[in-house]
């Protein structure tokens, strides 16, 4: 993978500015950001359910994974509990040798297979696919090297 010229780095985060204008049935939320290598890209983190140290703790959780060698993670940067509201926000990710997959996704709790847990949110990042339910709209998808995710957690002091 070529890495030339491009910002070498993985990072997430959440900011301490509060969201203005959420949506029903989220009470509380706060900006955050993404950043594969010079992609940068700001969500919204619903406190409603999480705290900021829920989410950083699931990412260093995320991350881990994938430097032990598991084939699928996920960072969740939108949480809201299956009973109070549709849907949580995630980036799966696919490892792949030495190179990760990243994608970015919507999830409905109620097209999932089965009732969502917290507990097992790593068995409902599905296989990696390259093209959308309509078998035409290519996903995006960002790649990194995995030493990219070993600098987040020496960054965070993790290993």
């Amino acid at each position: 993978m070529r890495t030339a010229g491009l910002r070498r780095m993985f990072d997430i985060c959440l900011s301490t500015e509060i969201v203005q204008d959420v949506d029903d049935g989220v009470s509380n939320a706060v900006y955050g950001s993404i950043a594969i290598g010079e992609f940068r890209e700001t969500f919204i983190a619903s406190l409603s359910t999480w705290s900021p140290t829920l989410y950083e703790r699931q990412w260093q959780e995320a991350a881990q994974r994938l430097v032990n060698g598991e084939s699928k993670s996920a960072f969740i940067t939108f949480f809201v509990s299956p009973g109070a509201g549709n849907s949580f926000m995630w980036w799966p990710c696919y490892l792949s040798g030495e190179v990760i997959h990243v994608q970015n996704q919507l999830r409905f709790y109620d097209r999932l297979p089965r009732s969502f847990t917290i507990d097992a949110l790593y068995d409902f990042v599905e296989d990696r696919k390259l093209v959308s339910d309509d078998g035409v709209t290519k996903l995006s998808e960002w790649q990194m090297p995995i030493e990219w995710m070993r600098e987040f957690l020496r960054k965070h002091n993790r290993i």
